[in-house]
């Protein structure tokens, strides 16, 4: 037997007994080539039911392979009932989920999705956990209020953005409400948050720049936010810009460790990551989970 075949069959054996020892892989490979509409239950880490459409998240979170878990572990544990979250670009409300269930019915979520098709299933996910402390504002953020078009990938569905997604994939022009953050807070009379996770493919800067008096006022946010060169550059500006951009708001940003803790973030110039933002006045409030 030649050793090519012999590897070859190898990989076979170790495909065969992966699937064998994960029937729900089966069945997310059924349903996929079947049924892809129709979504599976399944749940989170923190208890949250969860149902898995047919995409990259619902791939992940059925299947067990892992999504952004050091991220979910850093807000396990630093999340505590009571706060005040903004989650800017919900999506299906996996980190609203997350958030709603830390913060408790003493805290406060405030969920942005403009996409009327991630719009419906953020509420069906709201409706099965009864997350009583959640708000949903169907609105995108950004620098200025008004009009604005948004392209709704129609097979990446976490891919939606203002500006057409620099990626492999078709999408449809949806005209939508953009407003400012520092515009919604001061008319809901919400005076301080306490977290933003800030997901909006390349957006985060116009989203900061509508956000002068959250960065500049006295009880500023922890920010969790993407940053990559491939979400910016539709946008017309290097993701550096959006990492030096809170650096001159005086925040230090942190990588996110495989154990939930934080790493500081080298100055580079080009970045694929998710960073926490922190202000340097609340430094001490995350000095438990640095590591040097």
């Amino acid at each position: 037997m030649s050793g090519q075949l012999r590897t070859t069959l190898r990989h076979i054996k170790q495909t065969a007994l992966y699937v064998a020892s994960k029937p729900w892989v089966i069945l997310w490979w059924l349903r996929k080539h079947l049924a892809p509409d129709m979504p599976l239950r399944s749940s989170t880490r923190w208890g949250s039911t969860w149902l898995a459409y047919n995409d990259f998240l619902g791939a992940h979170t059925f299947c067990g392979t892992g999504f952004e878990d050091n991220e979910q572990l850093f807000l396990l544990n630093y999340l505590q009932e009571g706060m005040t979250v903004v989650d800017i670009g919900a999506h299906h409300g996996f980190y609203t989920l997350l958030a709603s269930t830390k913060v408790g019915p003493k805290g406060n979520v405030i969920a942005f999705e403009p996409s009327p098709r991630e719009l419906a299933k953020l509420k069906i996910h709201l409706s099965l956990n009864h997350c009583h402390n959640v708000q949903i504002v169907e609105v995108a953020l950004g620098a200025e209020k008004g009009k604005v078009n948004m392209f709704v990938c129609l097979e990446h569905s976490g891919l939606n953005s203002l500006r057409l997604p620099n990626a492999d994939t078709k999408a449809t022009e949806v005209e939508i409400e953009q407003i400012r953050l520092d515009d919604y807070l001061k008319e809901k009379q919400i005076p301080k948050v306490d977290f933003v996770k800030m997901d909006v493919e390349g957006g985060e800067l116009s989203v900061l720049k509508g956000a002068q008096d959250v960065l500049l006022n006295q009880l500023r946010p922890l920010i969790i936010y993407e940053i990559q060169d491939i979400r910016t550059t539709p946008w017309g500006y290097k993701a550096v810009e959006l990492y030096q951009f809170l650096k001159d708001h005086r925040y230090k940003s942190f990588n996110v460790t495989s154990n939930g803790r934080l790493k500081p973030c080298p100055d580079k110039q080009e970045f694929d990551d998710n960073l926490v933002a922190v202000p340097e006045e609340k430094l001490s409030l995350v000095e438990k989970f640095i590591d040097a």
